[in-house]
């Protein structure tokens, strides 16, 4: 009788986690996916400052600095189509009203 007692409690205890735990893989899964995207975003960021540099190393007299400053209009568009597609590819991550992964939220009281 008290080692059924035990099992059962341990069975109750097993069943009532189980959310918490789908919770908590979704959650992680969740961070491992947008620091990815946050890496891949810094790596492009860095490879636009590091073109510029580069672009800003050839500068030499006033011909080179013209045509330098025509180039910053076309890094600045290239920087900011990047911002925003970064936005919008984070923003749609984010569920806004019901989560695309169902979860069980009637989690059974088990102390009854």
């Amino acid at each position: 009788m008290n080692t059924d007692f035990i099992k059962n409690l341990n069975d109750k205890a097993k069943e009532s986690m189980e959310p918490i735990s789908k919770i908590g893989d979704l959650f992680s899964s969740s961070i491992q996916e947008t620091l990815s995207f946050q890496m891949e975003s810094a790596k492009k960021y860095s490879e636009l400052a590091n073109e510029q540099m580069k672009s800003f190393a050839t500068v030499r007299d006033s011909e080179t600095m013209q045509e330098f400053t025509k180039g910053q209009m076309d890094a600045l568009a290239k920087f900011n189509e990047q911002v925003m597609s970064d936005f919008n590819t984070l923003s749609g991550s984010f569920p806004t009203s019901k989560p695309e992964n169902k979860l069980d939220t009637n989690i059974p009281c088990t102390m009854r």
